[in-house]
């Protein structure tokens, strides 16, 4: 859909950042409309931008200590793929807008190519940038070490990518600068943020910083080096020479991924890229220009609540009976239920924000692209949006999350807005394949409505990630509560780890997607029962679909629910899994062993 929006073109009602857009995406899928068209002088220029900065320099400000790579590399467009993030949240149970810190991109991944497979890449990565075909066994060492030293960074990251139970708290900055060793520069002045104040920060990420901290101390600055080129150009490798594409996909892609040199592929990509920084402003330019009279049909919000209804009368007596949970316990959960709704991406006041063509060109005057390549392109606009953004995270008044990806009718995936107490539904998910006002219940309520469940439950926390607060403080479960879960999900696990692998032949043993598979258990159970609820107050039963009139309500509503998961993977992908792959759940077991659970 945003390929297809961003493929129209130009008119002159467009606003200068879709113009800017649409210029993008249309040199990202024809490369022939760059001025430079395969080659690396652009990345190298940006590089050399910082090229005289030993990684670890020090400079002296407001009495600490500061690393300055991280901020000149952010600076330059770069901050995809470094050793942190942060971001400027807010919450209900915050006193205000505060900065965030957490893991990088680059160590969030779901697939990780093997070590060879990683050596390899990086040698001829090292091979292309430096021009140079023969490798000194000095680089040789240094590529090796290279790759373990990312592979020391994943392990510091596993506890959070296997979805392990986590915390947030408050601390000072300077407490959190002054433990490490590693001194992390924010750029106090531009983003006023001083050592005083307070940072989010969650269990996970106190765990991976002081790893982080262990490993950087023995390690050589080349290697560290080496390190932040590499994930720059993972990071950013759609914009690479061809050559470099091709060495990607051959080591470090999986199956799953879109490969660039396919046609089909390539025009999904770029636009995605641009959907990762600019989904906000081009979801409002879409709706607006789409969506003039609202963004949920009346009739599909009818039928989505009444869908929330009969999902709120089958989960508040499963609460209620529930031994294992407190009464308190209870009384918050049913809280939560009762006020829960559905809502469009963008609030009220962004839209009508957004509606302001005057205002928003001038809030977005600060561009500036030399419309030299697609990569400078790049650069220059995560730089700008990245200095904006800080300019405008402490001013209340300012819609500081316009550029975020948090509101996206571009993407696939419901979330649960904790301070809103609504589930937000991107504007896909209500068009066929997906839903269909025209199909019978039994349909939507097996496959959409599963999927609006999983995310109601996942907000309520019913599944026990956070144990009944997905908001970063501290668990507002009852230790009763808390503790009795913990035995139940030992429980479940024990079950789940009995699974067969069909395509391995091995048991199902990564806690990985355990509390997701928790909560994705029980919202299949949750919308089979509204479903039975809602036909029970019928008149006479749903029609039965044409063609497909020997299935029962049950099996359709389970064939729909099949159709959100069910995934095709090749012989030479499944007999190239690696150990962690082959130990997690496979789609075969969300389709197949999760409905078995049903009674």
């Amino acid at each position: 859909r945003l390929s297809r929006f961003l493929s129209r073109p130009m008119v002159d009602d467009d606003y200068s950042v879709l113009r800017m857009a649409k210029m993008l995406y249309g040199n990202c899928v024809d490369p022939s409309k760059r001025v430079d068209k395969e080659g690396v002088q652009p990345y190298l220029d940006v590089r050399s931008f910082n090229k005289e900065r030993r990684f670890l320099k020090k400079s002296k400000k407001r009495g600490i200590h500061v690393s300055t790579e991280e901020e000149t590399a952010r600076k330059s467009g770069l901050g995809t793929a470094h050793f942190y993030e942060v971001r400027i949240v807010s919450s209900q149970f915050l006193p205000r807008h505060v900065a965030q810190f957490s893991t990088p991109k680059a160590l969030r991944r779901t697939y990780y190519a093997s070590h060879n497979n990683q050596v390899i890449f990086a040698t001829e990565v090292y091979k292309v940038l430096s021009g140079n075909e023969n490798l000194t066994d000095d680089v040789r060492v240094a590529i090796n070490d290279t790759v373990n030293f990312k592979e020391k960074l994943l392990n510091a990251t596993r506890s959070e990518r296997l979805g392990l139970p986590d915390s947030y708290k408050l601390v000072r900055l300077e407490d959190l600068l002054w433990s490490l060793s590693i001194r992390i520069n924010l750029d106090f002045d531009r983003i006023d943020l001083r050592t005083s104040d307070k940072v989010l920060i969650s269990s996970n990420f106190v765990h991976y910083i002081g790893e982080l901290d262990r490993v950087v101390r023995k390690m050589e600055n080349r290697v560290l080096k080496f390190y932040i080129v590499l994930e720059q150009v993972i990071a950013h490798i759609e914009f690479f020479p061809k050559s470099l594409r091709q060495i990607y996909d051959k080591y470090m892609k999986s199956s799953d991924e879109l490969f660039f040199e396919r046609e089909d592929g390539k025009q999904l990509l770029c636009a995605n890229i641009l959907r990762n920084i600019l989904a906000t402003t081009l979801t409002s330019f879409y709706i607006g220009k789409y969506f003039p009279n609202g963004y949920i049909d009346s009739h599909v919000y009818i039928r989505i609540n009444e869908f929330i209804w009969n999902t709120k009368m089958v989960l508040q007596p499963m609460i209620n009976r529930a031994d294992w949970i407190s009464v308190k316990d209870k009384g918050d959960i049913n809280s939560k239920i009762k006020y829960f709704t559905v809502q469009a991406p963008l609030p009220d006041d962004i839209m009508e924000f957004l509606s302001n063509k005057t205002e928003v060109e001038n809030h977005l005057s600060g561009f500036c692209f030399r419309n030299i390549t697609v990569l400078d392109e790049i650069f220059n606009l995560n730089a700008d949006l990245y200095e904006l953004n800080m300019k405008l995270s402490n001013l209340t008044k300012k819609h500081w999350n316009v550029f975020q990806d948090y509101y996206d009718v571009f993407s696939a995936n419901l979330y649960y807005d904790n301070q809103r107490r609504a589930l937000i539904i991107p504007m896909v998910l209500f068009e066929y394949p997906s839903f269909d006002l025209n199909w019978p219940r039994y349909l939507n309520y097996g496959g959409f409505g599963s999927l609006l469940v999983q995310e109601l439950i996942r907000g309520l926390d019913f599944g026990g990630i956070n144990y009944g607060e997905s908001e970063p403080k501290k668990h507002s479960w009852s230790n009763f509560t808390k503790t009795n879960y913990d035995k139940k999900r030992t429980c479940f696990l024990d079950q789940y780890n009995k699974y067969v692998e069909p395509l391995t032949g091995v048991n199902v043993t990564d806690l990985t997607e355990i509390h997701d598979n928790i909560q994705d258990s029980a919202a299949i159970v949750v919308s089979h029962r509204a479903y039975h609820n809602y036909a029970k107050a019928r008149f006479y039963h749903e029609a039965k679909l044409k063609g497909w009139e020997k299935y029962s309500v049950d099996q359709l509503f389970f064939i729909n629910y099949a159709t959100y998961y069910c995934k095709k993977l090749d012989k030479i992908y499944t007999r190239g899994m690696e150990k962690y792959e082959v130990a997690g759940a496979s789609q075969e077991y969300r389709i197949v062993g999760r409905p078995q659970r049903l009674h």
